[in-house]
């Protein structure tokens, strides 16, 4: 009875011996060592981590931060962030950035770049039920900000740099206007459709709704187109006579020939002739004070 007892125990010895040293040899010649677990997961330092599916950060509690160890914000990125197309038809040498500049106290600047050509551009879309896929799609390009430094938005209006400085609203000199375009004032304090509407109406006529008043003179001014026949339109006695935009000129061997308003006439001189103009526009204007 006691050897049979004793042959058990060293079965059960043997046994446990053989599974320990079978697990021991297969973890020593084993190259990659893997963990599965939940709950709570290891905690430390690492140099770099690689996920091949969904990654899950700060989901309960807490902050990230990139590039810094104290995150104010449920993201904090300290640094530049770049943006590659992930399509196969871009080389990804377009590379857009937002970075925040310091340029010194209260003058710093959240900076967006995008490079390579004018035609490149930030664009705000909205209405996920409009153009060009309905419903669920991306909806449409509300505001269009282009790398050239003009902002486009509904109906085509246009902020641009001509000339100084440009404003076009309803179209632009590509796109045909749309509706009414106008400009709506509103007096603070008061809630009102308007208080002041400057309206480019039907007519084609700039029109302003509302009261008006002018610090200073007003100049009103015409062109009067002149044949080639020679000058036969002048200027009214109360207006003053501006310049003119001439399209024809003859010679004059003197000082008299067709008939000329007295402020264009040339003075006479000992020079034999002078080249006047015989066809054009005559700028006629009057001030109100």
């Amino acid at each position: 009875m006691v050897k049979s007892i004793f042959s058990r125990k060293m079965a059960n010895i043997f046994l446990l011996t053989t599974i320990y040293v079978l697990i021991a040899v297969n973890i020593v010649n084993s190259e990659n060592l893997q963990i599965s677990t939940y709950y709570p997961a290891p905690y430390g330092g690492y140099v770099s981590i690689l996920t091949t599916n969904n990654t899950w950060l700060a989901r309960d509690a807490g902050n990230v931060g990139i590039g810094t160890a104290n995150p104010s914000s449920k993201l904090t990125l300290a640094g530049k962030m770049e943006f590659f197309h992930a399509g196969g038809n871009d080389n990804n040498t377009d590379v857009y950035s937002i970075e925040k500049i310091y340029g010194g106290y209260n003058v710093s600047s959240l900076r967006m770049t995008i490079n390579d050509d004018a035609d490149e551009s930030f664009q705000i879309w909205g209405n996920s039920c409009a153009t060009p896929a309905g419903c669920g799609g991306p909806g449409e390009p509300l505001f269009n900000f282009s790398a050239s430094g003009y902002m486009t938005w509904g109906n085509n209006s246009v902020i641009g740099g001509d000339q100084g400085g440009s404003l076009e609203l309803g179209g632009n000199n590509g796109t045909p206007g749309d509706g009414v375009p106008y400009i709506d004032f509103h007096y603070s304090g008061l809630t009102q459709d308007y208080n002041v509407r400057l309206i480019n109406d039907v007519n084609g006529r700039l029109s302003l709704y509302g009261n008006f008043y002018v610090s200073g003179q007003i100049d009103f001014c015409r062109a009067i187109y002149n044949g080639s026949g020679g000058w036969s339109g002048t200027c009214n006695w109360n207006e003053r006579t501006m310049g003119f935009v001439a399209t024809g000129w003859s010679f004059l061997p003197t000082c008299g020939g067709w008939y000329i308003p007295a402020d264009l006439i040339p003075r006479c001189s000992s020079v034999s002739g002078y080249y006047v103009p015989n066809a054009g526009y005559l700028i006629c204007c009057r001030t109100i004070y």
